[in-house]
Formats: C-alpha cells, sequence, structure tokens
C-alpha cells in the first residue's frame, strides 16, 4: 500500500502522539509515540535521548492536526501535556509542584555518523510517564510481543509532511534470518516513513503495538527488551499521577504482553538498573544496562 492520512481526531488515531523535546542547548526536536498506559507513552529512545545534551521539556499532542502554516497546530480536540523533569526532587518536593511532571525510562543505544544500526534500533525504546493520566481520555493500545512476519500498520508525524499524522500498511519481514529476527528488529523499508516518525507505533491486525519505527530502514520489535521491562517502567510511571494535586490513583495502565495476557515480570525487581546520565547531566533517567 502507500502512505495515507488517517484522521487525528478519529478512534483510535489519537492515541498516536506528536512528541516534542527541548533540550538543554535549546533546540527543539520533534518525534512520534503512542498510549499504552493512563500515563504511559511509549516512543524511541532515541527521540528523548540527544547524545551531549540533557532534555529540559517534553510536550505531547494526542491526535495532532499538524502544523498550520508554519505553526504549531491547535491541540484540540485532545489537549496536549507540557511538565517538569522530576530531577533530583523529593517526593515531597514533587508533591508541591502545581505543574505537570515527566520522567522517561528507556535503552541507551548509539548513534554514529552513519545512523542507528540494526543492532542498535533492536534497543530503540523508552517509555515516558506523565502526571496527567491522558490515556482516560485517549485510551491506550496494547502491547504485544515477539510478533513474526505479518502485515503491520506503521504511524507517526513525519517533519516532512508538515507533522500530519500518517500511516502505511503493508508487509513487513526479516531479510536477515536470523539475524534480524533473532536481533528484534523489523524490515519497515518498504513502508512510508520520514523523519519525525521516529517513535510511532508499529500495530498489527488487532491494533496491538508490536514494536516502534526507529529508522527509515527498521523498527524496534517489543520483545525482551520491552517485554520484561515496560511492566515495571509502568508501574514506576503511577506515582507521578497521585503526585500531583488533581491527579488520581494509580492502577494497572497496560494491555497484555504476548500472547497468552501474563504480564511478565510485574512482581519481579528489574535486576542490573543502575542510574546512568547518559549526558543528561543528573537527570531523573533510568536506563537499563
Amino acid at each position: 500500500m502507500s502512505m495515507y492520512f488517517p484522521n487525528p481526531n478519529e478512534y483510535p488515531n489519537y492515541r498516536t502522539v506528536y512528541i516534542e523535546v527541548v533540550s538543554e542547548d535549546g533546540n527543539t526536536y520533534s518525534g512520534s509515540g503512542v498510549m499504552v498506559g493512563r500515563n504511559d507513552i511509549l516512543t524511541a529512545s532515541h527521540v528523548v535521548y540527544q547524545p551531549g545534551f540533557k532534555t529540559v521539556d517534553i510536550n505531547i499532542y494526542p491526535g495532532y492536526p499538524g502544523d498550520q502554516n508554519g505553526q504549531l497546530g491547535p491541540p484540540e480536540p485532545w489537549g496536549s501535556f507540557d511538565g517538569q523533569n522530576i530531577s533530583g526532587l523529593t517526593p515531597e518536593q514533587v508533591a508541591a509542584l502545581t505543574s505537570g511532571v515527566w520522567q522517561v525510562k528507556g535503552w541507551p543505544i548509539e548513534i554514529t555518523d552513519e545512523g542507528i544500526e540494526p543492532e542498535q534500533a533492536s534497543w530503540d525504546l523508552a517509555l515516558i510517564g506523565i502526571s496527567d493520566p491522558i490515556g482516560d481520555e485517549t485510551g491506550w493500545y496494547n502491547i504485544n510481543s515477539y510478533q513474526g512476519p505479518g502485515t503491520y500498520t506503521v504511524m507517526g508525524y513525519p517533519g516532512e509532511q508538515g507533522n500530519q499524522l500518517t500511516a502505511d500498511t503493508g508487509l513487513l519481514k526479516f531479510n536477515f534470518l536470523p539475524f534480524s529476527f533473532s536481533t528484534g528488529v523489523y524490515d519497515i523499508s518498504g513502508l512510508y516513513t520520514a523523519p519525525g516518525s521516529s517513535g510511532g507505533p508499529v500495530l498489527n491486525g488487532n491494533n496491538e503495538v508490536v514494536g516502534v519505527v526507529s529508522t527509515v530502514g527498521f523498527a524496534n520489535r517489543v520483545d525482551d527488551e520491552g517485554r520484561d521491562a515496560l511492566p515495571q517502567w509502568m508501574l514506576d510511571n503511577d506515582f507521578l499521577i497521585s503526585s500531583q494535586p488533581d491527579g488520581g490513583s494509580g492502577g494497572f495502565p497496560w494491555g497484555t504482553l504476548g500472547g497468552s495476557g501474563v504480564l511478565p515480570g510485574v512482581n519481579t525487581p528489574l535486576a542490573d538498573v543502575e542510574q546512568s546520565t547518559l549526558g543528561y547531566d543528573h537527570q531523573d533517567y533510568w536506563f537499563l544496562t
């Protein structure tokens, strides 16, 4: 098939979000993401991590209508989220904030002069947690892992299309078996993506997220790096909702991980976790190594 423009205001398209990331150097970067919980946005690691600079602001726009005459379009009807990083704050300080707060957890990847190699794309996954449960309005997609070749849809907000929501559907396969299958990347070179699509979802026929766009050639496939970590990361985001004056309680915001519907690792502490600055200069970013 060829690229098309889904209506961002129609169900369930508004669950794919437009992301703006502001770095400490003043530059603004854009990408895509997808609602996978009440306050959980799945995206690519490189969307929220710019090597050498810390991220100072993240803005989330569900169902973004695209730029209007070169300016940011209105965030209606789904609103937007603009918050503050909780870097170095105590729980009491977080509770005292009147603006929204956010945190990011993900996997560090290496970006060379040639871009993101397939091995790195297989780890290009991050989860943004925010204090506003916008998923209560938009809903969210379930996640499925270890999905093989088949017909999938990729969605995102590429800059060359005025940051309009785009989609393309077609056959995704593993052209480099067993390499691609074992390292967890889909070959998406036959479908339309462009800069800005990064972090957008790869959806199966059941509207489940099975991966996220990493490059114009490859998408991360949710497998070990996501299946085992995402439940805990989502749990860790629950306190962000309850930390705010108008926030609700947390809870279990995700769908199924894997075909069985069992949530692996929910009660299992993540092993070998360490805090890493990775250019964030002591920001509250946790990366598994």
